[in-house]
């Protein structure tokens, strides 16, 4: 008996470690408040280091249940809290270098870690009332942390607009699962998937209205048009740190979810769905890259580029049918590994340039390059591989993505993601542009710290590693997805 209660808490050790950090964060700061600012960075690294060598132990071992079915260990999830864990460790480094005398550093931790633990425990999920918690617990969190910087009106706003539109989605959510709920009987995706094949093609209009009820929630939760009004501001008001976290670990989250009910439990009724998918995927690229192209503020273009890139996805969740299931599959796992390098290395640099003085408008940018080789470079870098160029992490994420697509014979729905990846472009290498081409305006007061060096050449490395050689990673990633079929 006390050996099987081991085993358990051996399984459940990455959420309870982050739960336990959460904890942890919270009353050290409470009681050893001068020692706690010292070291609070690095004691939630080494929290998440921590969680990150169990999570890791964890990938051979049996997939197992927990409450009542309620949670399950298996590939996926232990794929999706590895992933986790590390843009959550590139967050606390980068936020420790701009925050070094904030004394509400005991706070921020334990909301990162609170939000955390909702991530893992969405990624687990195999039941729709526990994901409303856990996505729950991620969103409160996220409310607070986008408006961690209360003397500024940005974040304030950010943060309200985010708040009201959260709690919006929220009631689209909640309707959702009562309508799949009251159709089916119950909310255990096990279930719903066995009430698809019992009852064929005679399903409830209840049922039907409930899968679009739970579309618009979570159309909210990654950004799909036009369920995006949020980001822009959001990511704007929100420490950059946080934005880089939002733009991608919870993009992520929202993902994880996404692929469990509607690409696994709901594959039968792919193709019945399929046209509201490719609309999403039409809307939200072509709206998130024509916005992107107009902005001057290096964090709004990067939101909307974020918009985008949900729609690339939208592309690979489009082509998803069963006969095309594994290759998509394997395209939005990869691409949200790679988009999560690539963006969090582009609001490091954003990041670091900010540091002294404010440098938010592209415009100011000019020089970088030459004033700052290293940070120049990275930017570049991201740039390029954002939009497509071989040789990057972004182009192996959109070769793999339009591959699946054209497999699935969506010929028109390839050709615009092809004319949006060129609208892009415009926007992407005007940065690369400015940086190199146009003259200083005023003198870069940066001086990096070691931490966000290293999460700047970390994601460096990781975007060019997975551009020229993904096989690694892409076995990885078959070997998720053997385990859904």
């Amino acid at each position: 008996m006390n050996h099987d209660l081991c085993l358990k808490f051996y399984s459940l050790s990455p959420i309870l470690l982050a739960l336990g950090m959460a904890l942890l964060s919270l009353m050290a700061d409470a009681f050893f408040k001068n020692t706690y600012l010292k070291i609070s960075s690095w004691l939630s690294l080494a929290g998440i280091f921590l969680a990150t060598g169990f999570t890791l132990s964890l990938w051979n071992t049996p997939d197992q249940f927990f409450f009542s079915g309620a949670l399950r260990k298996d590939p996926f999830s232990i794929f999706f809290t590895g992933l986790f864990l590390l843009l959550s460790g590139l967050t606390v480094s980068f936020w420790n270098d701009a925050n070094k005398e904030n004394p509400k550093r005991g706070e921020f931790h334990f909301f990162l870690f609170s939000g955390l633990s909702g991530m893992i425990l969405i990624s687990w999920a195999t039941d729709l009332m526990t994901f409303f918690i856990s996505l729950e617990i991620l969103s409160l969190a996220l409310y607070v942390l986008t408006a961690f910087h209360k003397d500024r009106l940005t974040s304030q706003e950010g943060a309200l607009k985010y708040f009201l539109l959260g709690a919006f989605s929220t009631g689209f959510l909640l309707l959702g699962i009562v309508c799949t709920y009251a159709a089916t009987g119950s909310t255990y995706l096990q279930d719903i998937s066995q009430y698809l094949v019992t009852t064929e093609h005679l399903l409830s209009p209840v049922f039907h209205l409930g899968i679009g009820l739970l579309a618009i929630g979570f159309g909210f939760k990654v950004a799909w048009v036009p369920f995006h009004m949020w980001v822009p501001d959001a990511y704007e008001g929100a420490p950059k740190a946080i934005t880089a976290w939002m733009a991608t670990a919870v993009k992520a989250a929202g993902f994880a979810i996404f692929i469990r009910f509607f690409l696994i439990t709901l594959l039968p009724l792919h193709e019945l769905y399929e046209p509201l998918f490719i609309l999403f995927s039409i809307l939200t690229m072509s709206v998130g890259n024509f916005l992107a192209l107009k902005q001057t503020s290096i964090v709004r273009m990067l939101a909307y580029s974020s918009i985008a890139h949900a729609g690339y996805i939208a592309m690979a969740v489009s082509a998803a049918g069963i006969h095309v299931f594994q290759l998509s599959l394997s395209a939005i796992l990869f691409y949200l590994i790679v988009y999560g390098f690539m963006t969090m290395g582009a609001f490091a640099v954003v990041l670091a340039v900010n540091q002294k003085k404010s440098f938010e408008a592209i415009e100011e940018w000019g020089g970088l390059g030459y004033d700052h080789p290293w940070l120049g470079l990275a930017m570049s870098l991201f740039m390029l591989s954002l939009t497509g160029i071989p040789l990057t992490a972004g182009f192996i994420g959109k070769y793999l993505i339009f591959s699946a697509t054209l497999k699935a014979g969506l010929y028109g729905l390839a050709i615009l993601g092809i004319l949006n990846s060129l609208v892009a472009a415009c926007y992407y290498l005007r940065v690369v542009g400015v940086m190199y081409m146009k003259p200083s305006e005023r003198p870069f007061e940066q001086k990096s710290s070691a931490s966000l060096s290293i999460g700047i050449g970390l994601a460096a490395l990781g975007t060019l590693a997975f551009g020229i050689l993904p096989q690694g990673i892409l076995k990885i990633i078959q070997t998720v997805i053997l385990t859904l079929l």
